[in-house]
């Protein structure tokens, strides 16, 4: 203007106030507004390019002031662009209450709203920290009062406002997105990328995969950011669901190796447990930041391996990528999750060498790492260096800690820990709450878990089904089956159904306590649950039916063992007692079933076939197949393994009682086949009651073909008299205490009597019966014999 000899004009100075506030240059617009004043410039136009230029540099206090200097000014009047301006600037720096301020002001004045105003009060909203529903679709009904149509910007910030909101609008969003596409409008690629955002906050998968099908009809372009927020949409889907998502992501190269595309296609394989096709999204990643490295972590650490981890946290360190403490509290978690707390340990002292101050997040994963691993003392140190620090302890880390006393046993550390936590008041949550009762049922501290059971209740809190379990199996462990029972019924009233080895333990302690009827109605609860028929409680509640005389539910206990697991078995002392109380009721059948398999699976005998009653057998059914490995049973395969005298004694009434039941019903060769068995028991050595030796003597003296045996009878009687002496006379010998030695010796101890078993007949030989049968006394004294088969 100097140079031309022209002074400027008007539109001079509004070109040059914008040209400054598009470079950010406010001090030098406001000097050239100055000067334009100055020189008698006081237009509309020149203050709406000062207000332009307020906006665009984010100044709404500077722009408020030369608004009220436009109201006072009477040559300047307030026009529909100076308020959209002032809208524009308070929706910029986040401000909606002054935003909708001048919107009231302008309808005062009777300036009707553009698309432009409406836009911007639009963007307004969606800037607010707390996103105004009411507001925001009150503006949406202005437009149609007004009958204007959503164009892409006012729809654009229409749905960015809705995602914003909590909770998100998400069937309302669509009804006026609908309404815009079917009134003409055709979304670009901002309006479906913040489409796919409203759904991403909203976790619907669904509608992120239907809006990019209709992407796919309309021709719209999908980029990076319409993409990564697909991805985000289905963290929460189904597999399926993020599957198709994944596919897109493959489909569309171009967008996919965008930094922000491929850390949430990495967020999306973490959620989704898939490490290795996330770990090829992460070697395509061609400018990879922090927040891809830290989300790599995060996937390994899902995977439990501590090793990846180290492995991308080396790959940061190569790349020059400065780690945050972030990522070292990703690595610690990872390595919390792998049971690596030395690892852990190992980065938390690595991260203060960086000069990164520990945070809550970090400390509480370094206590997580130790109490996964059950090393109580070390988290409780890491607990008060974070006092010391000066860190808020979180419920969390309250929860972390008494995770470690359940893990190292510790009541008494966990109830401090509770204590402390009202004190400093921190309230404890539910996980919390569950923690202390298990340290506690896992302790036997009986007397605190019903205290803290009725404060949970109390509190609306929610016991967690492991909880339930382990006070249940704490009053089983300490013979209260009733309390423990009464929990059993509180927890279904909650829709918990306990696991089969807590039904076990429930069967097992009822037992115990003589309660068989709560026995045999917590097992039919258990495999009405549709649990497998454990071995150790089938074992127990058959034994108590026997013992409480109630012999078919007994039988129809094993008959379920069976039902359920055909290759299941007893223990030998179960099946002994089916045989006992089998034969005393005379359901020979059964009881022959029984003991087959018991010699069959435990002794294994080998002899030949059974006539009658083993023929019947056969004939009914009772086929035994194949007998089990004992060795993968873990069971003993000889009598041996009976170790306390009462299972002895109850093995020999077995025999007794099986041997009596085959002479009532003249089986004579079946009774001879199961006293053959009971001779074989050596190891120790089997004894039953004299009557029934002599009804077996006496059985086989009335029986032709079988006159032989009654010696071998006959000899089995002499045994028995014979151990029964050598037990007696070694309960009155006494024992003497040597003074050469420090033992003790017997003075008997070499003139022990001598045994000689007798010799089966089964070849026909003569029935030498015992040493002095050689010595001239050729037949057993007779008097004995009928005197003993009475």
């Amino acid at each position: 203007h100097h140079v031309a000899d022209l002074s400027p004009d008007g539109y001079a100075y509004c070109g040059l106030i914008r040209a400054a506030g598009k470079a950010s240059l406010l001090e030098e617009a406001r000097l050239v507004f100055e000067e334009a004043k100055g020189v008698g410039i006081c237009t509309p136009f020149l203050y709406n390019a000062y207000l332009d230029a307020c906006a665009r540099c984010v100044d709404l206090e500077e722009a408020v002031r030369v608004y009220r200097e436009m109201q006072s000014e009477r040559e300047v009047e307030v026009n529909l662009v100076t308020y959209n301006t002032l809208i524009t600037c308070a929706a910029r720096c986040k401000q909606p209450r002054e935003a909708q301020q001048f919107h009231a002001s302008m309808l005062e004045l009777g300036i009707r709203p553009t698309e432009r105003t409406y836009g911007a009060l639009l963007t307004a909203a969606a800037g607010a920290s707390v996103v105004n529903l009411e507001w925001v679709f009150s503006l949406v009904d202005d437009v149609a009062r007004d009958k204007m149509p959503l164009n892409n910007y006012m729809l654009c910030s229409f749905l960015t406002a809705c995602a914003r909101a909590q909770p998100v609008p998400l069937a309302r969003a669509f009804r006026v997105f609908d309404q815009c596409v079917a009134g003409g409008v055709k979304p670009n690629p901002n309006v479906y990328s913040a489409l796919l955002s409203l759904c991403a906050n909203a976790r619907s998968a669904s509608q992120a995969l239907q809006v990019v099908d209709q992407m796919a009809r309309q021709g719209s372009r999908v980029d990076s950011y319409s993409l990564s927020a697909l991805l985000t949409a289905c963290r929460e889907g189904t597999e399926s669901e993020a599957a198709r998502a994944l596919n897109v992501f493959v489909a569309f190269q171009h967008n996919a190796r965008a930094t922000v595309v491929c850390n949430a296609a990495l967020d999306l394989c973490a959620k989704q447990g898939l490490p290795e096709l996330a770990l090829t999204v992460y070697k395509h990643v061609r400018q990879p930041d922090v927040i891809t490295y830290n989300t790599m972590i995060a996937v390994c650490a899902q995977d439990r391996d501590a090793d990846g981890a180290v492995g991308v946290f080396r790959d940061l360190t190569v790349a020059g990528v400065k780690p945050t403490e972030r990522t070292f509290g990703a690595v610690i978690h990872a390595a919390a999750r792998a049971g690596d707390h030395q690892l852990a340990q190992d980065f938390f002292q690595q991260m203060g060498s960086k000069g990164i101050k520990p945070t809550l997040f970090t400390f509480t994963e370094l206590i997580n790492a130790l109490a996964k691993s059950g090393e109580l003392a070390p988290a409780l140190k890491v607990y008060r260096e974070m006092q010391a620090n000066g860190v808020n302890v979180s419920v969390v880390t309250y929860g972390a800690l008494l995770e470690a006393c359940v893990r190292a046993n510790d009541a008494d550390a966990a109830i401090d820990l509770y204590a402390e936590m009202w004190r400093l008041g921190v309230e404890p949550n539910d996980l919390c709450y569950n923690l202390l009762i298990r340290a506690c049922s896992c302790s036997g501290r009986l007397d605190r878990i019903v205290d803290i059971m009725r404060r949970l209740g109390a509190g609306g809190g929610r016991i967690q089904h492991e909880t339930y379990e382990a006070v249940v199996r704490a009053l089983c462990r300490a013979q209260m089956p009733e309390r423990a029972l009464r929990v059993t019924s509180w927890m279904r009233s909650n829709n918990h159904v306990p696991t089969s080895t807590t039904m076990a333990a429930l069967v097992e302690a009822c037992c115990a306590d003589g309660q068989v009827e709560w026995a045999f109605q917590t097992y039919k609860r258990m495999l009405e649950a549709g649990h497998a028929p454990q071995r150790s409680a089938s074992n127990a509640v058959i034994g108590a039916l026997l013992g409480a005389a109630q012999v078919d539910r007994a039988l129809q206990v094993y008959d379920d063992i069976l039902n359920h697991q055909p290759h299941q078995v007893a223990d030998p002392t179960t099946l002994c007692l089916l045989v006992t109380h089998c034969s005393r009721g005379f359901q020979l059948t059964r009881a022959m079933q029984y003991y087959e398999l018991l010699q069959n699976t435990y002794f294994r005998p080998k002899r030949a076939s059974l006539g009658g009653s083993g023929r019947e057998l056969r004939a009914a059914g009772w086929g035994l197949g194949t007998p089990l490995s004992n060795d993968s049973m873990g069971i003993t395969t000889s009598a041996e393994g009976w170790a306390s005298d009462a299972d002895v004694m109850e093995l020999g009434k077995m025999y007794g009682f099986l041997i009596e039941a085959h002479c009532r019903r003249t089986s004579l060769e079946d009774a001879l086949q199961v006293f053959d068995d009971m001779k074989n028991h050596q190891h120790p050595p089997m004894k039953v009651q004299v009557t029934t030796l002599a009804f077996l003597e006496s059985m086989c003296r009335r029986t032709p073909g079988f006159e032989l045996r009654v010696y071998d009878v006959c000899a089995q009687m002499r045994i028995q008299q014979e151990r029964q002496k050598d037990h007696k006379r070694s309960l009155h010998q006494s024992a003497k205490l040597c003074h050469h030695v420090l033992m003790r010796t017997d003075e008997s101890e070499h003139h022990q009597p001598k045994e000689t078993p007798a010799r089966s007949l089964a070849d026909g030989s003569s029935p030498w019966l015992f040493d002095g049968a050689r010595e001239g006394h050729d037949t057993p004294n007779t008097d004995v014999l009928h005197s003993l088969s009475g």
